[in-house]
């Protein structure tokens, strides 16, 4: 084991490598989904979504490379990576004049067609790779890994990958300097470091068939290592840079939703696929090729992770994005949960009747509201025929000034619903009606005991609060009905000067 080390280390190295890998193609992945669900409309965001699409697949086909596929399909795995080598400079190029022209610099025509261009060159590319001109056959037992022989096209291509990222660059640093605000510049600088992440990525494997890369392993894979985990940290900067172009939403719930994207994909995954790797390997170490113990840790790993995030969220949107307006967002998250809908009100509403029903052994209940001098009931429990609908506002004749008694009405006991006593009311001041609620009798002679009687206004007392919610969040409702236009067209000025 001591006189192996060296092995075992460079065994690691790869391993971690894999890991790695696997990793940045499910964040590539992730963060394309991400694009194409809430900002593809935006120029800049299209063009990043390419640059992940390449991602994806040159990090996608060298983490499906191993020992264990056939040469033939290892071949196959190498050329489609290859496909998303070869159109990264072009996307780069596209990216690059999309934030020109963002930073106030149109186009007049030569950019446009200079990226046309760039990428017509790249397809011409992909056809010398399809018919063998632009790589070679694979060298299946290569060093330090499993290769496609280089060619003099490979060289040329090589050249044209670095003058058009060269470019690309140039182009980055024109709308940076462009850029007048400073939140502005901060995006872009982000945006900047996190666009060296694919060209990053993608340079160990113009280096395969070099004698450097063969003759210094352990160099190699190190360096690939350490590049692939800035990789993966360079990816999510660049996603977050872009992410807010072209989107009316504020900054917080831009890096809300970002961030618990990412929690729930990429990092879920990858933590998911690191454990099975390392378990797998255990077992191998162990003399067991296959460990039962791969599928529960998966499991295991995404059940907690999604646990984990579903109780932190709310703490790391209070500490990380809701800042100097912590007590009015956590106002409004709490107006979102409590809020009561028509069907919550509805729903909950019934649940009172039932239990009213059940406890006088009624036929028939119902619950009514005030609105304008008219009653109108919103939930009717049992047999309506028993309800005089139409003669339900002549019922308000009955109610006296105790808020605590009630009284028949034909057939019904009916409760008046009032709003609760605020402290600065007087003493002889009755709080507003909000509506009534009445019980059916079984017949004419039953009488209430005092046990149902208190039972009874106790669930009274729950259906007026339910009736006073509804009347405040009606107001919030119309009031919300008014704003909204004016919120709608300051987020779409907000987007238009991003």
């Amino acid at each position: 084991m001591i006189n192996g080390w060296p092995e075992t280390f460079l065994a690691g190295i790869q391993t971690l490598n894999q890991i790695l890998t696997a990793g940045i193609a499910i964040t590539a992945f992730s963060l394309f989904l991400y694009a194409l669900s809430f900002n593809l409309r935006d120029r800049v965001a299209r063009s990043f979504a390419i640059i992940l699409l390449c991602v994806v697949v040159v990090f996608t086909a060298e983490s499906l490379q191993d020992s264990t596929v056939s040469i033939r399909t290892l071949d196959l795995l190498l050329r489609a990576q290859w496909f998303g080598i070869i159109f990264l400079p072009a996307a780069y190029l596209h990216l690059s004049d999309a934030l020109l022209v963002t930073a106030g610099r149109p186009s007049r025509g030569r950019r446009r067609l200079a990226v046309r261009a760039i990428y017509a060159v790249s397809a011409g590319f992909i056809i010398l790779l399809a018919f063998g001109y632009l790589l070679g056959p694979i060298v299946p037992d290569g060093k330090p890994a499993p290769y496609l022989q280089r060619t003099g096209w490979t060289e040329v291509f090589t050249a044209f990958y670095i003058s058009a990222l060269v470019w690309a660059g140039i182009n980055f640093a024109r709308a940076y300097n462009l850029m007048l605000t400073r939140s502005g510049r901060r995006r872009m600088l982000y945006l900047m470091a996190g666009a060296t992440a694919p060209a990053l990525g993608s340079y160990p494997y113009l280096l395969f068939g070099y004698s450097l890369a063969a003759q210094h392993q352990y160099l190699f894979w190190s360096a690939a290592t350490i590049i692939n985990a800035l990789v993966g940290a360079l990816v999510i900067v660049m996603a977050y840079a872009v992410a807010f172009f072209g989107v009316s939403w504020p900054d917080r719930v831009i890096k809300s939703r970002l961030f618990k994207w990412i929690m729930r994909g990429p990092v879920t995954a990858s933590a998911a696929l690191a454990l099975m790797t390392v378990v797998r390997r255990g077992g191998e170490l162990l003399g067991v090729p296959y460990s039962a113990f791969v599928p529960f840790t998966m499991v295991a790993t995404v059940l907690l992770m999604e646990h984990t995030i579903t109780f932190a969220a709310p703490v790391w949107e209070r500490w990380l994005f809701f800042g100097r307006d912590r007590n009015e967002l956590e106002l409004l998250q709490n107006i979102e949960e409590r809020l009561l809908t028509q069907s919550d009100l509805q729903q909950f509403l019934e649940a009172v009747l039932a239990a009213v029903r059940d406890h006088l052994q009624s036929p028939a209940a119902f619950v009514a509201a005030l609105d304008d001098e008219t009653l109108f009931p919103i939930v009717v429990g049992g047999n309506r025929s028993l309800l005089d609908q139409e003669g339900l506002t002549k019922a308000l004749d009955h109610v006296n000034g105790d808020t605590r008694r009630e009284f028949l009405w034909g057939n019904f006991w009916v409760l008046p619903l009032h709003r609760q006593r605020r402290p600065d009311m007087d003493r002889d001041e009755l709080p507003p009606l909000l509506g009534l609620l009445g019980v059916a009798r079984r017949d004419e002679n039953q009488r209430m005991e005092n046990d149902q009687r208190n039972a009874l206004w106790l669930l009274a007392d729950r259906a007026a609060v339910a009736l006073e919610d509804r009347q405040l969040q009606q107001r919030v409702f119309r009031s919300l009905a008014d704003l909204q236009p004016q919120v709608e067209l300051i987020q779409r000025m907000r987007a238009a000067g991003r």
